[in-house]
């Protein structure tokens, strides 16, 4: 990763060609490999260029940090990009060119603010967003997965749990272009409710053409009081059964960062 100021000619030159952002920071990876990106207290614009057909990792973790981060994949390329998030701000956006697939991971720990856009330019282009929220403040967290050309695919899936004061909105937005035939697109948006806590979900579809699978799902509710019962019958403590309880709706949203995860939220009660 390189500030914008140590950029050469060449690299400055590309730079231009996605952002008019006088400072910042580029991520340029032109071949397969794996990389950690860590910021804290800070506001900073990122830009991200995954050459054509590399495979790659990303691990990014921010704290207190206003983010803008700009991703763009080209022909062929596979990219992984888990971020954690805690007390921040960010504004994402990422375009995809023909055959290329984006894999979103977030994890938002405490007030957090998230605002995703997602374009898949050209054909067979493919994104899944995964998100996890876990919080005791307010949240706001806005995806959206934009479909432009022919035989793009999307998913979307966020797991909230929202526990004493908190107050967990979640849009979740699936557009389908004219231009984009036999697209298909999933949204799941679901939410848990611990005490007074409030929580809404919104999912929507804008679909302009009909040779297309477009689907949507979305849950608010509090914890199973039957399960609550069943849980504690079997010798279980009110709040061992409620941990349990939240793990199981967490679940398909760990991946393989489950452990962390537990300890990140086992932290914050």
């Amino acid at each position: 990763m390189k500030a914008f100021s140590e950029l050469g000619q060449s690299e400055l030159s590309m730079v231009r060609k996605f952002t008019d952002m006088k400072e910042g920071y580029l991520v340029h990876v032109e071949k397969d490999g794996n990389l950690d990106l860590r910021f804290e207290s800070r506001e900073l614009f990122v830009l991200a260029v995954f050459e054509k057909g590399v495979n790659a990792n990303v691990n990014q973790k921010i704290h207190k940090v206003k983010q803008t981060l700009q991703i763009i994949l080209k022909e062929n390329s596979h990219v992984n990009w888990t971020l954690f998030q805690t007390r921040s701000e960010t504004e994402q956006s990422s375009e995809l060119c023909s055959n290329a697939s984006l894999s979103l991971n977030k994890f938002f720990l405490g007030q957090n603010q998230f605002v995703g856009c997602n374009i898949m330019t050209e054909q067979n282009a493919c994104v899944d967003f995964s998100g996890l929220c876990f919080s005791n403040n307010d949240v706001n967290i806005a995806i959206t997965n934009s479909h432009k050309a022919p035989h793009t695919k999307s998913s979307m899936i966020v797991k909230n749990v929202a526990k004493d004061n908190a107050d967990i909105e979640c849009k979740g937005l699936i557009q389908i272009d004219s231009t984009a035939s036999q697209a298909d697109g999933s949204q799941e948006l679901h939410s848990l409710m611990i005490g007074k806590a409030k929580s809404h979900v919104d999912p929507q579809l804008e679909v302009k053409t009909h040779d297309v699978r477009c689907t949507h799902a979305a849950s608010t509710g509090q914890i199973d009081e039957d399960e609550l019962f069943y849980l504690r019958s079997r010798g279980l403590s009110l709040d061992v059964a409620k941990t349990l309880l939240v793990e199981s709706f967490l679940d398909p949203v760990f991946g393989k960062h489950k452990e962390e995860l537990l300890q990140l939220i086992g932290d914050m009660k």
